[in-house]
């Protein structure tokens, strides 16, 4: 396995909020289930907050500490602000991994937030 970053095998051997929500208030998509990386995110939200968030992902080792990391960045925040987060938002919050963990920041590109 080629050496990741600390945080990277982190994210990777204990991914937090791994997983799906019944009944979720929204879910996004990022990728193609074909095409790897690719990524589902189940969310509940409360008051137009994030109050708890799921995902299930397949993909590489990066790929699956992003949306470990993903998630714990984004729990908490408004839906505006997680809409407005960029790809130069999450590598500055992922250093030293940012060039590994660069998927999450695709992945905020491709999500698109709606109905069930």
């Amino acid at each position: 396995m080629p050496r990741y970053a600390d945080v990277v095998m982190e994210h990777f051997r204990h991914p937090r909020n791994v997983g799906r929500l019944d009944d979720p208030d929204a879910v996004g998509v990022g990728g193609h289930p074909r095409r790897p990386p690719f990524m589902v995110m189940h969310f509940r939200l409360r008051d137009g907050v994030v109050a708890e968030v799921r995902y299930q992902t397949f993909g590489c080792v990066p790929a699956i500490a992003a949306g470990s990391a993903l998630t714990e960045m984004i729990a908490g925040r408004t839906i505006d602000d997680c809409l407005a987060l960029t790809e130069q938002d999450v590598d500055a919050a992922s250093r030293p991994a940012a060039a590994e963990l660069r998927q999450f920041g695709r992945f905020l590109d491709r999500l698109r937030l709606g109905p069930r």
